[in-house]
């Protein structure tokens, strides 16, 4: 096994025992921004970076995912892990009904 997958899987370990930490809400708050704020900045870097695409249309879906999940947190209560889920649903559906013409007015495939 190289480095690069040694290194995730240990780093994925050591986020995976953050919440039996017992580390007070501000900290876990601020290490799950962090992870969400790195994940944007390499999808920015993919998508502007290497192409040369110039877009915020992925801003648009993490954010719609975000709003989803901390929405659905603030009202029930619940762990984050449980609202991931619906925010990924509404950001996929918002991205697909824009391919399917819902948003552009070009309809079909591209």
């Amino acid at each position: 096994m190289n480095k690069t997958i040694s290194g995730i899987l240990i780093a994925g370990a050591l986020l995976a025992v953050v919440p039996w930490l017992g580390l007070p809400a501000f900290y876990e708050s601020f290490l799950y921004l962090i992870c969400h704020w790195m994940i944007l900045a390499l999808s920015w870097n993919i998508l502007s970076g290497y192409s040369g695409y110039f877009s915020f249309g992925h801003g648009v879906f993490f954010g719609v995912g975000m709003y989803t999940t901390a929405g659905l947190a603030g009202k029930l209560d619940w762990p984050f892990f449980v609202h991931a889920a619906p925010g990924h649903f509404d950001s996929g559906h918002l991205g697909r009904s824009a391919r399917c013409g819902g948003v552009s007015g070009q309809g079909g495939a591209w």
